[in-house]
């Protein structure tokens, strides 16, 4: 089985479909910054891994419930050195994700620390469970007309 064969059938694995957040993007290949969602009862938690990426090099916006992560990570060189071996990734990266319903669009805070870029996704205030209120409605009959 191979990567993406797998990483398809996650998409259609229950996980996915239960999840508000859903990635619109598959693998990218070799620039990919892998992500973990976690959830809690008022928030989410998106982290991304984005190791030697300055803080200036990412780019974090949310537009019409699309929330896109993209950077880039610069190569390593040296004036006057010649590179022997590398096995870094190094170039641009996106990670885009769509906010399902119940997440806050216009509140959403990042921190970069250790390489790992998090977002704190807040829920709307309505997204919780909500009873609804039946009424019942006095109707007017007509009066018939013999």
């Amino acid at each position: 089985m191979t990567w993406n064969t797998l990483v398809d059938a996650l998409d259609s694995s229950l996980q996915f479909h239960t999840s508000p957040f859903r990635p619109v993007q598959r693998r990218e290949e070799n620039h990919y910054a892998t992500m973990t969602v976690l959830e809690h009862s008022d928030h989410w938690i998106v982290s991304i891994d984005v190791p030697g990426t300055p803080e200036d090099q990412l780019q974090v916006t949310c537009q019409n419930g699309i929330l896109t992560v993209s950077g880039e990570r610069p190569s390593v060189s040296e004036e006057g050195a010649r590179k022997l071996y590398d096995d870094r990734l190094a170039g641009t990266f996106r990670r885009t994700l769509k906010l399902g319903e119940g997440a806050d669009h216009s509140s959403i805070d990042a921190t970069l620390s250790d390489g790992v870029l998090t977002l704190k996704v807040f829920r709307t205030a309505e997204s919780g469970l909500r009873q609804i209120p039946v009424k019942t409605l006095n109707r007017t009959v007509a009066p018939q007309t013999t």
